[in-house]
């Protein structure tokens, strides 16, 4: 019998908008499909409850574990189970899902489930930096800061977070805020000024019409894209270009890839974006490949 553990946080926006109970909606698509020997164990319990019921999960030998959302809700699950036997499972339900999207999971409900249970097990990278993991990507200086305005910006208006964000990123920008960072598998390049450093588990496509795509979750790479932008104009052009001409963005990037890195700052902590969530970390940071090993159900 292969388990499913299932969660579902019943304070995010992502559960309100189901608009029905899944539970009765999980059991509906079983039935219809005849899928037996399957049994999915599916869980609404407030936010402070999850990381434990996914404990509870590891410890009791489930065979696929997720818990229904966005990027940030699939880092959660993959690093407390990346180090068992249990497969990540997901269903995309957030407000960008760039992991589900790069997988080919499917975005519709009823589908993503149907993958938990006919889906191939396979492995995966991910980053990792300090004690974080990443399965999309990590960012330091003019991102990871826009986040931090964007969310004290929500805090008080309620307007919506994509255009909150563009204003956040503006505001930054006029900031000017460049981070002076060296890293250590690169002496060559000695210290580099820049708003942007952004790294990728797998490599990015900077192409005019695949911007933002992986092709390989696997390759066994990071890549590390540094801004050129050194003055006050590139960098709020930057900040423009992300938003509304993403086909120019490759030109203000280079990029370099690693397996294992330590990026130096004169700042002793920073604020770094991690599948986007923020986390203010010590420095130096340091950056590793994990190659496949992360299990997880794709698309056969």
């Amino acid at each position: 019998m292969k388990k499913i553990g299932v969660i579902f946080n019943k304070s995010a926006g992502s559960f309100q908008r189901l608009n029905r109970d899944p539970k009765e909606w999980i059991d509906e698509i079983t039935a219809k499909n005849s899928i037996k020997n399957v049994e999915f164990d599916v869980r609404i319990i407030p936010a402070s409850e999850i990381n434990d019921t996914i404990k509870y999960f590891v410890d009791n030998r489930y065979d696929v574990i997720t818990a229904s959302g966005g990027d940030g809700t699939i880092n959660g699950v993959a690093i407390i189970i990346k180090d068992s036997d249990a497969a990540l499972g997901v269903i995309p339900s957030g407000t960008f899902n760039h992991f589900a999207k790069d997988a080919g999971i499917p975005l519709d409900f009823e589908e993503a489930v149907l993958n938990l249970v006919n889906g191939k097990t396979t492995y995966i990278d991910y980053g990792s930096v300090n004690d974080k993991i990443f399965l999309n990507n990590s960012s330091i200086g003019q991102y990871p800061i826009a986040v931090l305005v964007r969310e004290r910006a929500r805090k008080r208006s309620n307007l919506n977070k994509k255009f909150v964000m563009v204003m956040a990123s503006i505001k930054t920008s006029l900031r000017y805020p460049l981070i002076e960072i060296s890293v250590d598998s690169q002496p060559e390049a000695g210290n580099i000024k820049t708003p942007l450093v952004f790294i990728g588990n797998n490599y990015y496509d900077m192409s005019p019409f695949n911007i933002g795509k992986r092709s390989s979750l696997d390759s066994g790479k990071l890549y590390a894209y540094g801004s050129k932008c050194t003055n006050l104009f590139c960098s709020l052009h930057l900040a423009v270009l992300a938003f509304f001409n993403m086909s120019k963005l490759s030109s203000k990037f280079e990029f370099i890839p690693f397996t294992d890195a330590v990026i130096k700052s004169k700042s002793t902590r920073l604020p770094i974006a991690v599948d986007g969530e923020i986390y203010r970390m010590n420095t130096p940071l340091h950056y590793r490949m994990n190659h496949k090993a992360l299990k997880v159900i794709l698309p056969k």
